[in-house]
């Protein structure tokens, strides 16, 4: 049963995190996209500082990406390791769960960035494709 409570607990955390997480999240986006919005390059020197802030939303963008690829192998790892005993499933479960929700999160912060970077792609006359 030890296994079990910590996994519990850990599952416990982790919803108070995807909580926290979840509400930064909204303010993020607000303040990113107004950000971005305020962006109006009009010489080569302000383009050049979008440009760089851009390239650093891509780097968040790669990262985040790859944290989602770890979070969801995590969350498989641990639905395979069901059936070992009732308590320690039910701990399974919920933590499963929890890192589903993360995952969620994370998908939201991918497409929070997406979206900021697009955007200032337009600005800064970087149509991508």
């Amino acid at each position: 049963m030890g296994l079990a409570q910590r996994l519990s607990g850990y599952a416990k955390s982790l919803s108070k995190k995807n909580e926290e997480y979840n509400k930064a999240l909204g303010e993020t986006k607000t303040s990113l996209e107004f950000v971005v919005r305020a962006q109006n390059p009009s010489n080569d020197e302000e383009r050049a500082k979008l440009v760089g802030f851009l390239s650093g939303l891509a780097g968040i963008e790669e990262t985040t990406r790859k944290a989602r690829t770890a979070f969801s192998q995590l969350a498989e790892t641990v639905r395979a390791t069901r059936g070992v005993e009732r308590t320690y499933n039910r701990s399974s479960d919920h933590t499963v769960r929890e890192l589903e929700r993360l995952v969620e999160n994370i998908d939201q912060t991918i497409s929070m960035v997406v979206r900021a970077r697009e955007l200032g792609e337009a600005k800064a006359g970087n149509h991508p494709g």
